[in-house]
């Protein structure tokens, strides 16, 4: 993968939509800050500067189709699971996909897709990962690092490679969704690394405006969550429709 390093931009991901015709296949656009990085629902993304890693990744797959889009974000959110578990860090994937060390935030991702015809023709893929900051200033209420969970120093260079090498490695299986055992496996590890699965937690329901205990039971085939609430009734959410209480 080809990276470029910005010592400040706005976005990377705004930089990445603005230039995506002339950017290659596997561009990796880096920021030692972001004036304005995005997260998802609108929000912002708090990083102080040179102290975490703020990055954009333009892939353009040939292989992966819009109802299997999904894909992308397994892969991506499996990728930083395997890095940070090389880091000596058990960590979970809060659906769809922000990544967690215990009941805490270290890794926001922001996936924006384009599809052509019935292909995914791009994809602009934004991740935000807490390598060394310790101290949080925004309303972000529960955010850690490497260094709060492992302590040490972490140089972006470096860790940029290796998350890379792990980004990489699931993107060239998962371009090519016509091996239907790969995708079993893919599905299947998703569902084993997502976070709180089949633990009774509380959730609010955004559509009824109502809190209700229940057990995660999985992801159904149209990337929708499904929980079982207390009275056995299967409540199925697509993205924005539930929110994890913590």
């Amino acid at each position: 993968m080809k990276i470029k390093w910005f010592d400040i931009i706005d976005s990377t991901n705004r930089y990445c939509e603005d230039n995506l015709l002339e950017l290659e296949d596997k561009c990796v656009i880096a920021a030692t800050f972001q004036s304005a990085g995005k997260g998802q629902r609108g929000n912002s993304w708090e990083s102080a500067k040179g102290k975490n890693l703020t990055f954009s990744i333009v892939l353009k797959p040939t292989h992966i189709s819009s109802e299997g889009q999904f894909a992308i974000s397994q892969f991506v959110s499996l990728a930083i699971v395997n890095y940070l578990e090389k880091r000596g860090l058990k960590a979970k994937i809060k659906w769809p996909n922000d990544i967690y060390i215990g009941d805490k935030k270290i890794c926001g991702i922001l996936i924006n897709n384009t599809i052509n015809r019935d292909k995914v023709s791009s994809t602009i893929i934004g991740i935000g990962l807490n390598l060394n900051q310790t101290k949080f200033v925004s309303n972000a209420p529960n955010p850690t690092s490497i260094k709060l969970e492992k302590s040490g120093l972490y140089f972006r260079n470096i860790e940029l490679k290796r998350v890379l090498s792990e980004l990489e490695n699931l993107y060239n299986v998962v371009d090519n969704q016509s091996n239907s055992a790969v995708l079993a496996i893919l599905n299947k590890e998703y569902k084993e690394s997502l976070y709180r699965i089949e633990e009774r937690a509380k959730f609010f329901d955004v559509l009824k405006k109502e809190e209700f205990t229940g057990i995660i039971k999985g992801v159904d085939s149209c990337a929708r969550i499904i929980i079982q609430d207390d009275s056995g009734f299967e409540r199925i959410y697509s993205f924005k429709e539930v929110q994890f209480i913590i």
